[in-house]
């Protein structure tokens, strides 16, 4: 089921260039982060990741500033995350 799952993505790679796709928030893509994911800790892991990304990259997020000063952003699942994860190609738009 690992490698079904990882020749699924594999195969979405080929085809996502003729896809209209919008601009990914992560700096690891969704379909990259599940990929590493599913080689790295198996297929359970794998769908774990997908579940979670899914639920997270959709439109919604917004950035907040921590009272330590640090910025995050929240996805519209209420999920924190750090800068470090956030792609740079949002603060280009």
């Amino acid at each position: 089921m690992k490698y079904g799952l990882l020749i699924f993505i594999k195969t979405y790679w080929f085809f996502k260039p003729i896809l209209p796709i919008r601009t990914c928030l992560f700096h690891k893509s969704c379909s990259h982060y599940v990929y590493d994911e599913t080689l790295q800790n198996g297929f359970l892991k794998g769908i774990a990741a997908m579940k979670s990304r899914i639920k997270s990259c959709r439109p919604g997020y917004f950035f907040f500033t921590m009272p330590d000063g640090k910025q995050v952003m929240v996805t519209s699942d209420k999920k924190v995350w750090e800068m470090d994860l956030v792609s740079d190609t949002l603060f280009t738009l």
